[in-house]
């Protein structure tokens, strides 16, 4: 529950902007073929390269070998061949015959209970070929393709964020998107990074709860809907809380100053940032108003989207 301050300070905000009004997106249109995420570790290998293999963004997806907490189920979840999820449960796929598709078993296993999170269904628990690539592909795959229901690459590689590759950056950095010599716009960065977080909206044209065919550079809200109201902010839990509120702030009410990388660090797994950003409404979604900024507000992660 929000203090009385910060529903206030919400209650205060004067919508002025059209989130869809600028830019333009890839909804039906075909998806750019991507460059291979390890072509770029070529030059950024000793920057990137030693972090970016166990990074979260990159292991969305991860050999079920390779995740130590699901070696045990392997038998149990028979076929399985690689795990997503790794806070709340771990979910079990396979390859399909078909290029880039994916599918995804009924069981989930819940990390917190050390238990089958409905044991029943894990019992009768069956393959299912489509589901992936309708609910999970946007957000833990790369280039998805949301007609076909394929995606390129597994997990989540450098143009998710960065965008398609610019040949001429290696002479300008600044001409990939998010690289620390580019000045990137507010409202690209939310789109960009809202594309996945904002959880619990869809896309307009199928329906999925990601964007169809989302490019960096593209503006979401073209083709993505997401409740960024006032009254949906205040139901929230604390971590979608300030997710919507700073796209809130950036996509309707024209304020720029705060964007998702102000605090966080992507490639170095961080938040450290926000420490030394002056406090205003948005931190009290996570900390708790007039006491130490060091206690923050305990919630369970539940997620219809991510069914847990």
């Amino acid at each position: 529950m929000f203090s009385v301050f910060l529903l206030a300070a919400i209650a205060q905000e004067q919508a002025t902007r059209d989130p869809a009004a600028w830019g333009s997106d890839h909804a039906g249109k075909p998806v750019p073929v991507y460059e291979d995420g390890n072509t770029c570790l070529f030059c950024h290998r000793t920057s990137i390269g030693p972090s970016w293999q166990t990074n979260r963004h990159a292991t969305t997806i991860r050999g079920i070998d390779d995740e130590v907490r699901a070696k045990q189920l392997r038998e149990i979840v028979n076929g399985a061949e690689l795990v997503l999820g790794r806070n709340e449960v771990l979910r079990f796929l396979k390859r399909s015959e078909s290029y880039g598709a994916m599918g995804i078993h009924d069981a989930k296993w819940s990390l917190r209970e050390n238990a089958w999170r409905d044991t029943n269904r894990q019992a009768r628990g069956e393959w299912r070929a489509a589901h992936f690539g309708e609910r999970c592909a946007g957000c833990h795959t790369s280039g998805v393709d949301s007609a076909a229901k394929t995606f390129q690459m597994l997990s989540l590689d450098c143009h998710t964020c960065h965008g398609v590759m610019v040949p001429e950056h290696t002479e300008d950095g600044a001409l990939m998107l998010l690289a620390k010599k580019a000045r990137t716009l507010p409202e690209v960065e939310i789109s960009i990074c809202g594309a996945c977080h904002l959880r619990g909206g869809a896309s307009r044209s199928t329906g999925f709860p990601f964007p169809n065919n989302f490019v960096p550079g593209d503006n979401l809200f073209k083709d993505f809907q997401a409740d960024l109201s006032r009254e949906r902010i205040a139901k929230e839990n604390p971590g979608d809380g300030h997710i919507r509120w700073i796209t809130r702030d950036v996509a309707i009410n024209g304020e720029m100053k705060m964007t998702c990388t102000t605090c966080h660090d992507v490639h170095a797994q961080s938040s450290k940032k926000h420490t030394k950003v002056a406090k205003q409404p948005v931190c009290f979604t996570c900390h708790i108003e007039g006491e130490p900024m060091q206690r923050v507000r305990t919630y369970e992660r539940h997620n219809a989207t991510c069914e847990y």
